[in-house]
């Protein structure tokens, strides 16, 4: 695989899946993509095809109801997908997490900033005389990795990943803007079908142990899912070819981006 098209591909194979944020550029893109360029993403990103983000939910969301107090922290290793925004509506089916001691107060101020924002906003437009660049940085990284928010570029994950791109000048390297990551009410009626049509993309051939390694697989005993991982039909649709488009738009710097 190479370029656009081959970077495209390997994304439509791959999504679901969520790896460590720090790994994606470093070790999952670069093995699957002869000479990979983080232009590359970058283009798909901003064109709208592609977006990112923590699909599974964090631990943290499930156990504040037991009283634990486990709190999220930001990481480079905290598991994320990058995905086809076309398909969002299935992966992102998991209901929206509703965080409250799990989080640091900076990082419900930003959320909250982010839940009364019209449009995405960059990280600037967060800053508070109660709140530093610093402090706002490591709220968005906390949110990132609780699965809450998103960006329309790649380079806003690069930023947190290395801070010192942000004083990099070069427009290449400009971030884009924050927003939330939109979750559904929960799985919709084909989610299973849709699910195994994915892995049967991903791995050619599917059976339990397989299944088992899949943050968003449903039980393999769940109705139908054994009968549609198996299902002809659902193979040769995997395999189909896929065709690009692109909703190419201008994009323009946002303000204090």
């Amino acid at each position: 695989m190479h370029g656009v098209e081959g970077t495209l591909q390997v994304i439509q194979q791959l999504q679901g899946l969520e790896w460590p944020a720090a790994a994606w550029e470093s070790e999952v893109l670069p093995r699957r993509i002869a000479g990979y360029d983080p232009a590359l993403l970058d283009e798909l990103c901003l064109s709208g095809e592609v977006m990112w983000g923590r699909l599974s939910p964090h631990p943290a969301f499930e156990r504040e109801s037991d009283g634990e107090g486990r709190r999220v922290r930001p990481t480079r290793v905290a598991p994320l997908a990058v995905f086809l925004r076309e398909d969002a509506d299935w992966l992102l089916a998991s209901p929206e997490p509703q965080p409250v001691e799990a989080l640091s107060h900076p990082a419900r101020e930003v959320l909250a900033a982010l839940g009364r924002a019209a449009h995405p906003s960059s990280m600037s437009s967060f800053a508070t005389p109660n709140a530093s660049p610093r402090e706002v940085e490591n709220a968005l990284w906390e949110l990132v990795a609780a699965g809450l928010v998103t960006a329309d570029g790649f380079e806003n994950l690069r930023a947190l990943l290395n801070p010192h791109r942000r004083r990099i000048a070069r427009p290449r390297h400009a971030p884009g803007r924050w927003a939330l990551l939109r979750h559904g009410e929960g799985p919709p009626p084909e989610f299973v079908e849709r699910f195994a049509r994915q892995l049967l993309q991903r791995w050619g051939v599917v059976f339990r142990d397989i299944a088992a390694r899949e943050t968003l697989s449903p039980p393999w005993r769940e109705k139908h899912f054994g009968g549609a991982a198996q299902n002809g039909d659902a193979r040769r649709d995997s395999r189909r070819p896929l065709r690009r488009r692109i909703r190419r738009r201008a994009i323009r710097p946002s303000r204090g981006a």
